[in-house]
């Protein structure tokens, strides 16, 4: 087992082995260069506590791509920010998730935080969406949240990773001092 995911609810949770987290990897590296990312780019990860989160970081390394994971309790300007700073054409975002008894629509802030960076020079080509919010259990006290309004940017994780499953995605070798990710403060 490489790890154990826990989420927000105590039965939510499930085992990863090192095969599986491998496959993955490889699958979502493929995916990401399929959307034009090559060595030497950033990827902007917003995301919750979720395997996908570990995949993406691990699929980027594997590119030479950077990632910048930005916390999913900041607001869009601190997100299209940290787009613009960065360079980013590509963000990977979830539907949204549920912290305690609270639902954080995270697509929504994504999709104005795509809009900050457009104002600010940079336009994202791609939003990969992770469809997260449906799969654990809804607390008690939220209602089930509506989907997330998908546009041309958007492309749905599990959609794209079915797409380019098998497809071949070799590691990037990189020298020792090259950057592996960018970590902003708040």
């Amino acid at each position: 087992v490489a790890y154990i995911w826990e989420g927000n609810e105590p039965l939510d949770n499930f085992k990863i082995t090192y095969s599986e987290l491998h496959a993955q990897v490889v699958n979502f590296s493929a995916v990401l260069r399929a959307h034009g990312v090559r060595k030497g780019d950033v990827v902007a990860l917003y995301l919750p506590m979720i395997t996908e989160l570990a995949v993406a970081m691990l699929a980027c390394t594997r590119i030479g791509a950077m990632h910048s994971v930005v916390f999913a309790g900041f607001s869009a300007p601190a997100l299209g920010s940290r787009i613009i700073d960065a360079n980013c054409r590509v963000l990977v975002t979830a539907d949204g998730f549920f912290r305690g008894t609270k639902h954080v629509n995270l697509k929504r802030i994504a999709d104005d935080a795509v809009k900050i960076a457009a104002e600010g020079g940079v336009d994202v080509n791609s939003v990969i969406v992770v469809s997260h919010q449906k799969r654990v259990t809804v607390p008690k006290t939220c209602s089930t949240p509506a989907d997330a309004r998908m546009t041309s940017i958007d492309f749905d994780y599990t959609v794209e990773m079915a797409k380019y499953k098998g497809v071949e995605s070799p590691v990037e070798w990189m020298d020792a001092e090259s950057p592996l990710f960018l970590l902003y403060t708040s």
